[in-house]
């Protein structure tokens, strides 16, 4: 039915309108192209632990939203990851 494509494009659009310049997630690789996400690996993006390459992803809301943006992806205190 496409609900959640609506979804991932109702959050793209509250992200841009927050200032958000990219998104960065872990994904099916078949599932997140479409919306135009790449790897993270193509951007220098990795993650505080292993993942397989094709899994993690990011979507420049705007026009090099991740340019000369590298490193590993902190999470929120909450999450407990280090």
């Amino acid at each position: 039915q496409g609900i959640g494509a609506k979804l991932i494009l109702h959050g793209h659009r509250i992200a841009e309108e927050l200032g958000y310049e990219s998104v960065i997630l872990i994904g099916h690789e078949k599932y997140y192209p479409r919306f135009g996400y790449k790897k993270t690996s193509n951007f220098g993006i990795s993650f505080p632990f292993d993942i397989p390459e094709e899994n993690g992803m990011a979507l420049e809301l705007v026009k090099d939203g991740l340019k000369d943006k590298k490193g590993v992806v902190k999470y929120p205190q909450e999450f407990g990851i280090d």
